[in-house]
């Protein structure tokens, strides 16, 4: 699960960042903290193959994909809930602060 929404890093908004939540660590007594990481989708081109199969020299052809990158991370905490996991009160949490399309 991750959201993605408009982050304004720094003074520059970044369109369509992705925030999702990377680490998680608590208990009921002392609550709910994460490690929240901020994303952006980079493109990666298709690449054709480079030189004959066979020599070591051989690059192979690769299809395009996308990654994601990290921009930033920073902690956020929240309250223990009775009967409700970690996970969803923190993106509940991050969901109110961003906004967002949750993905």
């Amino acid at each position: 699960m991750s959201i993605k929404t408009n982050y304004d890093f720094n003074g520059l908004n970044i369109q369509d960042a992705i925030i999702r939540i990377d680490r998680l660590w608590g208990s009921s007594r002392e609550g709910w903290t994460a490690l929240v990481g901020v994303y952006i989708e980079k493109a990666i081109p298709a690449v054709e193959a480079v030189g004959v199969e066979g020599d070591e020299d051989y690059i192979p052809a690769q299809e395009a994909a996308t990654e994601l990158v990290l921009i930033t991370d920073f902690n956020r905490s929240a309250v223990y809930k009775e009967d409700e996991r970690g996970y969803v009160i923190l993106y509940a949490t991050l969901h109110e602060e961003f906004g967002g399309v949750k993905v």
